[in-house]
């Protein structure tokens, strides 16, 4: 969670009273659909989030096997990638460097 809300004390007093947690309003603030100034977090939206998640956690799963994975984005075009596990150093490059 790198972005944080900002809450005044009104926000802080209704959480409280309301059983919000500032995550969860978070999650709202990512995930939910933007009407005007409101972030609506609905069944349909969470519904859908929760699709794309396990798609995402499946690609993941997919580029841990491999390792990780590294694009060679240098713009905006990718020019290669390889996983993590595959890619070998040359020799010369390990060693430390002496300046």
């Amino acid at each position: 969670m790198n972005d944080t809300l900002n809450l005044t004390i009104h926000a802080i007093q209704r959480f409280s009273q309301r059983g919000i947690s500032k995550s969860l309003a978070w999650v709202a603030y990512q995930f939910g659909r933007v009407k005007r100034d409101k972030y609506i977090l609905d069944k349909k939206t969470i519904n859908q989030t929760l699709t794309d998640l396990d798609k995402i956690r499946t690609i993941l799963l997919k580029a841990m096997d491999k390792g990780g994975l590294v694009i060679v984005m240098p713009e905006d075009t990718v020019i290669t990638a390889y996983g993590l596990s595959s890619y070998k150093r040359p020799y010369s490059c390990r060693q430390s460097r002496k300046f």
